[in-house]
């Protein structure tokens, strides 16, 4: 189904200067490492599950979620959209047990 608000690690790049300025101005006492699990960016949009590896700028709603979802933008492309079904049809016929 569709989900918003989904955690994208691979745009961090995009914030990168805002937080360097937060970080010259905030005591150490107050900081947190970076980790995997607290290092990310809330991705605002419309999102479908994929059941399958397809889209490479997959997202995710968590650091250890296995269920992956891409943004509806990448179905602007024919062959994703044939894709889609594609892996979708496969999910029906043939469910995993």
């Amino acid at each position: 189904g569709l989900s918003s608000n989904v955690k994208i690690v691979n745009e961090a790049a995009l914030q990168l200067e805002k937080y360097k300025i937060i970080d010259e101005v905030m005591e150490s006492k107050y900081k947190e490492k970076c980790s995997a699990e607290n290092c990310f960016i809330v991705k605002e949009g419309s999102f479908l599950r994929q059941y399958e590896p397809i889209f490479e700028n997959e997202l995710k709603q968590g650091y250890k979620e296995k269920e992956t979802y891409f943004s509806v933008e990448e179905l602007e492309k024919l062959e994703c959209q044939y894709e889609y079904v594609k892996s979708v049809l496969r999910k029906i016929v043939m469910p995993q047990k």
